[in-house]
């Protein structure tokens, strides 16, 4: 039975912890022996659970003392011995390393889901030399990505594998009466156009840009209110900076949200402002849910969107930019209407779970396993 143990720092309802779980559900149902571990435990984090209810052995590492920490995991991969040990977050990379040494794991392989810069920013580059330069093989998102990693590692087995999204679970729903029944929930009131956004609240995803664009459009006379869903360490102030910016009654921040794919259904533009991103999964959420996107150009929002057909794509993240193409974009339904249905067409043709998980597999095998089949068993 082919195996693979994945280490993350944590599980919350992020995008690449929903990437890991979508993954290790797949590689489950195609009978592989699937264990991840997580440096999060004791936090209840998002994920934990359906992890678990798959039947998926779970590590959580509640230490903070590294060598405890790496003791615990080493005791629970000799537990569930494993092929491959991937490493899914930039600073679990070590751990990945001494524990596929300590156990004899044949193939450590590691992920890089942002930049570069971000990642070296925070580990430190001695860190990041040590866990990469061990890496028999590293994985990546984004193209840009990929790019920064040949440069720096031109021998090392580098692979691109794009976010895959489940269409097969979306369940189906009436959009415009999902819309109205939400939008009346959360009190929006009749004709008003929200721009929308989903994200953790951190300064690297800069939704206070957003918010100064929201008060330029309103200043401009538009009937136009903003919902930020998410939650983090800068909420506060987001909202603080929105009561003093908006008008009355026009800033909705309901904080975190379980399912939020299908709360997007309020939105009438969704907004990436990002100062750095991999792939955004919340862009290619938004455009399989069918809106228009407007975004800054980060990461592989270019593979994603085509700019003016697929979406759009800011040339700066200056807030008049961005309040003006918002403008732009709603004052033309016509035009926004046909970038959404583009947009969600490329979406569920190039970006589905199925492919992601084959070029993984793919991947595994290239970097020295040998698999007992190419793909499914």
């Amino acid at each position: 039975m082919n195996s693979v143990t994945f280490i993350i720092g944590q599980l919350i309802l992020g995008g690449a912890e929903k990437q890991l779980y979508l993954l290790v559900r797949e590689l489950h149902q195609r009978g592989w022996k699937v264990s991840v571990i997580t440096l999060h435990g004791g936090h209840d984090d998002y994920w934990e659970g359906p992890i678990r209810e798959l039947g998926v052995p779970l590590c959580e590492v509640t230490t903070t003392f590294r060598l405890r920490a790496i003791i615990k995991m080493i005791a629970f991969v000799k537990k569930h011995p494993t092929q491959i040990i991937h490493s899914w977050s930039s600073f679990t990379g070590l751990y990945a390393v001494v524990v596929a040494f300590f156990t004899g794991t044949p193939l450590c392989i590691g992920s890089q889901r942002s930049t570069e810069q971000y990642t070296i920013h925070t580990l430190g580059f001695i860190l990041y030399w040590l866990s990469y330069c061990c890496f028999k093989g590293i994985t990546v998102n984004s193209r840009f990505g990929l790019q920064e990693l040949q440069k720096r590692w031109p021998r090392k087995e580098i692979c691109y594998i794009p976010n895959g999204l489940d269409f097969e679970n979306t369940a189906a729903v009436s959009i415009e009466s999902e819309r109205k029944s939400l939008r009346e929930q959360f009190e929006i009131p009749d004709g008003m156009i929200v721009v929308g956004a989903v994200g953790l609240m951190v300064q690297a995803k800069r939704f206070d840009l957003l918010i100064e664009s929201v008060r330029i459009i309103q200043q401009n006379g538009m009937n136009c209110g903003l919902l930020i869903i998410g939650d983090g360490p800068l909420k506060s102030q987001l909202y603080t900076k929105a009561e003093k910016l908006l008008q009355k009654d026009t800033y909705f921040f309901p904080g975190f949200i379980r399912d939020a794919q299908k709360y997007m259904l309020m939105f009438d533009v969704f907004c990436l402002t990002s100062d750095y991103e991999g792939t955004p999964n919340v862009i290619m959420e938004a455009l399989a849910g069918g809106l228009p996107v407007i975004s800054t150009n980060v990461g592989d929002v270019s593979e994603i969107i085509e700019n003016g057909r697929t979406g759009v794509i800011l040339p700066s993240n200056d807030p008049e930019v961005i309040a003006r193409s918002i403008q732009e974009l709603l004052s033309n339904p016509e035009w926004a209407k046909r970038i959404a249905n583009d947009g969600k067409e490329k979406i569920v043709r190039e970006y589905t779970l199925s492919n992601m998980t084959d070029q993984m597999i793919d991947f595994y095998r290239e970097t020295g396993i040998g698999l007992k089949e190419k793909r499914d068993l």
